[in-house]
């Protein structure tokens, strides 16, 4: 049959409409209420088509997606290949989050702060029956708090109401946690202290850093998802309060944060240069040289010298060894830079890490 498959919906799922028939090279559009756009048709248009319009029908929820980084995608990925996701919001600074929206041809919307006006028209003319929130930087208007029918929820990573504020997991490494976790709460107009939906704990191990804790929590905090949307098909549903007297909250990690200071104990220094991201290391300085610590681990139990004495001069065959207030450590990945931001060679790195000279 020579004819458009035409699926509609009501007006509250908004409309799509595709040719089976074009080839690669024609169009495909998606309607909702107020918001039009094209992308190049192709087969995968055409099952996502299918697939919402047909065997969601009715009952299908309208997903819109507000988030940021490497937390923020790992869940986007998965409500892409799970939901019905309709709309996506990202920061203008964040590639990741609008990268994957355009793959998937789904509208996205980019915004330099959450007062721009077509932060909200975009929201509205989404429709959505709900809003996730994982990672966005933008703390969200009250205005916006009553756009979505079931609400708005969001995906943080920790056991709120402990660790409040937009780095939780580092925060946690950092204080020498045992038990880490991830929390789905509903947003209300302050910081993560919207009732509580689901909650789960995971353990942080000695030989865990950011990035494998980070991993841990996003499969965990995906799995607490996807059963509270679960939920939410079957009808309204009611959070916990949050015990606001137990609250703590911490903000982002500033450069003050991660300079490492020699005499706080090997395990806390353990713990922060385990906690950062590559990009955003610890460090010491060195006269006018500053050294980005990458991994390290203790060696002894006793201090060999004074904190922040070098040992040890770092060479093919051993480690830099470092001394701290109760202990030594053995810095195995670091690297060094001038005023100017410039890395050192490795010659004339080593030659400026001697024995006897100390990190302040």
């Amino acid at each position: 049959m020579d004819l458009i498959l035409n699926i509609l919906k009501y007006r509250h799922y908004g409309f799509i409409y595709i040719n089976p028939r074009l080839d690669n090279n024609q169009r495909v559009g998606y309607y909702g209420s107020d918001y039009f756009t094209q992308g190049t048709y192709n087969e995968d248009d055409q099952r996502r088509a299918y697939y919402y319009g047909v065997v969601f029908g009715g009952l299908s929820m309208k997903v819109v997606f507000l988030g940021g980084g490497q937390w923020g995608l790992f869940p986007l990925k998965m409500l892409l290949q799970k939901e019905h996701v309709t709309g996506i919001v990202a920061s203008v600074k964040d590639p990741l989050i609008v990268r994957e929206g355009l793959k998937n041809r789904i509208p996205t919307c980019k915004i330099v702060d959450r007062h721009e006006p077509q932060f909200e028209a975009f929201l509205r003319a989404c429709s959505p029956d709900i809003i996730i929130v994982a990672g966005f930087p933008f703390i969200l208007p009250p205005k916006i708090l009553d756009i979505p029918i079931k609400g708005i929820i969001n995906l943080h990573g920790s056991l709120l109401p402990a660790y409040r504020g937009p780095q939780p997991l580092e925060w946690q490494i950092i204080n020498g946690e045992k038990i880490a976790g991830v929390t789905v709460h509903f947003i209300d107009e302050d910081i993560d202290s919207g009732d509580i939906l689901m909650q789960a704990e995971v353990p942080i191990l000695e030989t865990d850093t950011l990035k494998t804790m980070a991993l841990k929590l996003g499969n965990k905090g995906w799995r607490l998802l996807k059963d509270t949307l679960a939920r939410f098909k079957k009808g309204p549903v009611q959070g916990i309060p949050q015990k606001h007297h137990l609250s703590s909250y911490y903000g982002k990690i500033t450069e003050a944060d991660r300079k490492i200071d020699w005499t706080s104990g090997r395990m806390a220094i353990f713990n922060l240069v385990r906690a950062l991201p590559p990009y955003a290391p610890a460090f010491s300085d060195l006269e006018n040289v500053r050294c980005h610590i990458y991994r390290l681990r203790s060696v002894t139990s006793k201090p060999s010298g004074m904190p922040g004495q070098i040992l040890c001069q770092p060479s093919v065959s051993h480690p830099m060894i470092i001394c701290t207030s109760d202990g030594d450590v053995a810095v195995f990945k670091y690297t060094l830079s001038g005023r100017n931001g410039r890395k050192l060679s490795r010659e004339t790195a080593n030659d400026m890490l001697s024995p006897g000279s100390f990190f302040s």
